[in-house]
């Protein structure tokens, strides 16, 4: 069709046209209008007038395009309603295999202290890796939290500051006390500490090489998380699992358990797992001294179980589990030290196999955690060395580490930090339940994770009462002195008092 206009004036011709190209731009706009009120598809949608990034300038209702790659919901209003909807934290996971070489035949931590070199136990190959496992957290104008594990016996602070700092040095942001390091306390691995090598002429446990590798792992592991940061959302759960576990203690008969199992669950926004990070305290040591093998015990089946059947990666981290709380199994009911042979192969998986059953029913149910400002709390602490063992192990000896003569004050460090309601400490070594329950009572929230031996390893961490008390002398040789208990309680007490207005708990 033509169209034909006569005795037309020009300025009538450009209205006519003008009306045209509106009708011809609103026509094409239809489909991926911005919410700029302007019927323009791009992002043309400036704040006061100005020209925006993509070259357009504004007919004015106010800048409400706030993400120039996405479109927004096309009901043509001023409101802003053009966002991500995406969850505000951040969350990312990675793990770095930390396995040593299958012929190193590094000596072993987790059984016993020997006299000579003859008796020490060592590697002779490898049954599954070692993993150093790290989960990121980052929330808008939060601290960032960084938690790192090893399938390790235990680590002692001058290789894990090497390894916060390292982390901190290469990721813009963190600070080093941002990074939390713990250990698995598996049986099955290379000595880190130092004080399973010999004790007359002392020799240490440790492979200075190994080391260098566990903390190069490490520091990968912290960068390669964060770097894997995406948008996230929470979950937790807690539960009793009394099942699992016993206290191997004979003659106390105020021995306990920590039962509680708690687990975070981070998904992405498509609802597919990124990681979770589960804690209950238990000895990884289904297989005895009779082991040879590198394994992560029960965690290593755990994280084989978790990992086949909900995906993502899945930490491990230790609870309350000193002095002394050891595996039970479900399937036949061995006891380590019932008079029957310690766990097999088998034992191991059908255990970790348990536990992930146990930690998949957790998740079932598990409730949104809809707050996930994070919280964080560092401080250096000290107590008296009262164990002569412990100042002998120290200077050198046999743990790289500074140990004070007996009766003066050492120094080690306790983070706690909180993701909403779930709250986390660490324990620089292995807290017996009695104190681990009261801490968890002060801690407040509606789940509660100890991280044990965390940042640090200074031993079994147990009352005054059980400090050299006939049913703990085994557990008395590998502290560092009576007042360490109390120590961690007074601290956490100032801590969670001190936190208590702004975490809206209050510590008895």
């Amino acid at each position: 069709m033509t169209v034909e206009i006569k005795g037309s004036s020009p300025i009538i011709l450009c209205l006519i046209l003008a009306t045209m190209a509106t009708i011809l731009v609103s026509a094409t706009a239809c489909g991926g209008d911005d919410d700029d009120d302007d019927d323009m598809a791009g992002d043309d949608d400036c704040k006061d007038g100005f020209v925006d990034k993509d070259g357009y300038v504004d007919c004015g209702g106010g800048d409400d395009d706030t993400d120039e790659e996405l479109d927004d919901d096309d009901d043509d209003t001023i409101v802003d309603d053009d966002t991500t909807d995406e969850p505000a934290l951040k969350v990312g996971a990675t793990r770095v295999d930390v396995s040593p070489a299958e012929t190193d035949m590094l000596i072993m931590g987790g059984y016993d202290v020997v006299l000579s070199e003859e008796k020490a136990r060592r590697t002779t190959g490898i049954h599954d890796p070692l993993y150093a496992t790290a989960v990121a957290f980052e929330n808008p104008d939060d601290p960032p939290v960084i938690m790192l594990n090893f399938d390790m016996v235990g680590m002692i602070i001058t290789d894990i500051d090497k390894i916060r700092e390292g982390i901190a040095e290469q990721l813009e942001g963190v600070d080093a006390e941002d990074v939390v390091v713990s250990s698995s306390h598996s049986h099955a691995t290379p000595d880190g500490v130092g004080i399973w090598g010999v004790i007359v002429p002392p020799m240490s446990g440790r492979d200075e090489d190994y080391i260098d590798q566990l903390v190069g792992g490490g520091i990968q592991a912290g960068v390669t998380a964060w770097n894997a940061r995406e948008p996230a959302t929470l979950a937790a759960a807690t539960g009793d699992f009394e099942e699992l576990h016993y206290n191997s203690i004979v003659g106390d008969e105020n021995a306990i358990t920590d039962d509680t199992l708690t687990v975070l669950v981070a998904r992405d926004t498509s609802g597919h797992p990124i990681a979770s990070v589960m804690n209950w305290g238990c000895h990884p040591m289904v297989m005895g001294p009779q082991n040879s093998l590198v394994s992560a015990d029960f965690a290593g089946a755990y994280y084989k179980f978790m990992d086949e059947e909900i995906g993502g990666v899945n930490m491990f981290v230790n609870g309350a589990l000193g002095a002394s709380v050891h595996p039970h199994n479900l399937d036949d009911g061995f006891e380590i030290g019932s008079g029957r042979d310690w766990g097999s192969w088998e034992d191991v998986d059908n255990y970790g196999r348990d536990l992930a059953d146990a930690t998949q029913d957790l998740i079932d149910g598990a409730t949104p955690v809809e707050d996930t400002t994070i919280k964080l709390h560092h401080r250096t602490v000290s107590a008296p060395v009262g164990n002569p063992f412990f100042a002998y192990a120290g200077n050198g000896r046999l743990i790289p580490r500074e140990v004070p003569p007996i009766g003066e004050v050492g120094t080690t460090n306790m983070t706690a930090f909180s993701i909403g309601e779930v709250r986390l400490g660490t324990i620089p070594g292995e807290l017996v339940p009695t104190i681990g329950v009261a801490v968890r009572e002060m801690m407040g929230g509606e789940h509660t994770m100890l991280v044990n031996l965390g940042n640090d390893w200074i031993g079994y961490i147990m009352t005054e009462e059980q400090f050299g008390s006939i049913p703990y002398l085994y557990n008395t040789l590998l502290s560092a002195g009576p007042k360490v208990g109390t120590t961690v309680m007074d601290n956490y007490m100032e801590i969670f008092g001190a936190a208590g207005e702004a975490w809206e708990t209050t510590a008895p």
